[in-house]
């Protein structure tokens, strides 16, 4: 049989941690939260920086077709010079 004041220790103990308990619960919520926004961010940035590359990859194609050209259109001038 429990006793009257170990069943009072184990309310107060309750009691007293009960807030603490809340406290966590919504820190963790929290924590949660900001988790899902940073997964989110992360996958947005990822998305944006692969569109980026790609842009570059165009631009670093369409910089080899003119230095091409450009070298093609000198080496030709070259040929008619006195």
């Amino acid at each position: 049989m429990v006793s009257f004041k170990k069943k009072k220790n184990t309310f107060e103990y309750l009691s007293s941690t009960y807030p603490q308990v809340q406290m966590l619960q919504q820190q963790v919520g929290v924590l949660a939260e900001n988790q899902v926004n940073t997964d989110d961010r992360y996958t947005r940035v990822k998305q944006d920086n692969s569109a980026l590359q790609a842009r570059i990859d165009i631009e670093m194609f369409y910089c080899r077709v003119l230095f091409e050209m450009v070298t093609k259109i000198v080496g030709n001038f070259g040929k008619f010079a006195v």
